[in-house]
């Protein structure tokens, strides 16, 4: 549903029976796509992509910027979003990264984390603002990849 004109943007074989909205905030379905591999996307009204659909039916989260990684070495990289992330751990010592999200969570979110590179148990603590990974031994420069869904 278009927040502006309320008019109805899924093409043939949908259908929606009232409007689309999350409190005050109207959501469109983006049915002109350029990338051939996406087949639904939700929007907010400006056009900014939260969900998409594959047409081999993997979700991806988007927002329109990374969250940000602190205290996790010298130089650390981050990509993806709130939901799903990857950060390349900086040279140097680090034991920890903590990374802040682009956008608050209303309720702290369940948070997972795998190291990629290394066999190593990792701790996750996640808050409504930060996730912080810990372990007991140093992951410099490894690739730590992070899973985070909310619930209510």
């Amino acid at each position: 549903i278009d927040a502006t004109t309320n008019n109805i943007l899924f093409s043939a074989n949908a259908s929606v029976s009232s409007n689309f909205e999350v409190g005050s905030t109207a959501f469109k379905v983006d049915t002109s796509l350029t990338n051939p591999d996406v087949i639904f996307v939700v929007a907010s009204s400006s056009g900014t992509p939260f969900f998409k659909v594959a047409s081999s039916g993997h979700a991806i989260f988007d927002h329109d910027a990374s969250p940000t990684v602190a205290s996790c070495g010298t130089s650390p990289t981050i990509a993806g979003n709130d939901n799903a992330m990857r950060i390349t751990v900086g040279t140097g010592t680090a034991t920890t990264c903590t990374v802040t999200f682009k956008k608050p969570w209303a309720i702290a979110p369940v948070c997972m984390a795998v190291n990629e590179t290394t066999e190593q148990m990792l701790k996750v603590a996640p808050t409504v603002s930060t996730v912080v990974i810990s372990s007991a031994t140093d992951f410099i420069s490894d690739s730590i990849g992070v899973i985070c869904r909310g619930y209510e």
